[in-house]
Formats: C-alpha cells, sequence, structure tokens
C-alpha cells in the first residue's frame, strides 16, 4: 500500500469517529450525568423481539410527550405495552437513556478509532517510498 493510502485512511480513522460520536454523545452524556430517572409508560413496542442481537426501538411516554428509545430484544420481551418503566430523563432533551446505560463505552471506542487513525498517519508519514 501506498504511503499516501496509509495516511489517508488514518485520516479518515481519525476524524470521522470524533464527528459521529460528537452530537449523540454530548447529548446522552447530558442526559446520563444531569437527568433524573422517572416513571414513562411504553405507548408502542414491536410485536416480536425474537434476536439478541437485533435493536428495536420502544415508544415512552411522558408528560404527553413520545421519545423513541432503541431497546435489546431482552428487554423488550420483557415489557408490554402499557407498563411503566424507569427511564432517565432531562428536560429539554429530546434522548432518554435506560437507567443503567452508559455513554462509556462509546466515548472509549471513538477515543480508541482515532488512536488507531492517529498510528496510521504516523506509520504512512514513516513509510519509505
Amino acid at each position: 500500500m501506498k504511503r499516501s493510502s496509509y495516511i489517508l485512511i488514518g485520516l479518515c480513522f481519525l476524524i470521522i469517529p470524533l464527528f459521529i460520536t460528537e452530537s449523540k454523545i454530548s447529548q446522552d452524556l447530558q442526559v446520563e450525568r444531569k437527568g433524573k430517572l422517572v416513571e414513562m409508560r411504553i405507548v408502542d413496542k414491536p410485536g416480536s423481539c425474537l434476536g439478541t442481537k437485533v435493536k428495536w426501538f420502544m415508544k415512552v411516554e411522558y408528560q404527553g410527550i413520545v421519545y423513541s428509545k432503541q431497546i435489546g430484544g431482552a428487554y423488550c420481551e420483557a415489557h408490554n405495552i402499557g407498563d411503566m418503566v424507569q427511564i432517565k430523563y432531562l428536560q429539554g432533551q429530546q434522548r432518554v437513556l435506560l437507567p443503567d446505560e452508559s455513554m462509556m463505552g462509546e466515548i472509549y471506542t471513538g477515543f480508541l478509532l482515532s488512536i488507531f487513525g492517529l498510528l496510521l498517519i504516523i506509520y504512512g508519514i514513516g513509510k519509505r517510498p
């Protein structure tokens, strides 16, 4: 592979994770740190939640506003429409989190991908033509 290829791929790995994760994580991190647990009612969920690797979406309602939340198959199977569930909520945000949900894994993943990109750039610069 050419030097320029390593540098270009490295730039992609360095920059893209930062842009993709920054907007989503900043909102979720605010909810995680400043949000409070509230009872929300499930208003919609898939009829069948088979498959542990598939991500499903449920809709929950709080104070007349409906929020969409991505859930796993086990969570989906354990709850029904009309159930009251604990959700972490921060007023003014459109995102809600499950009580045990943490953004640290996504932050670490984005950081590691950026480090990998930086290493590819360094390797590409140091590689002899």
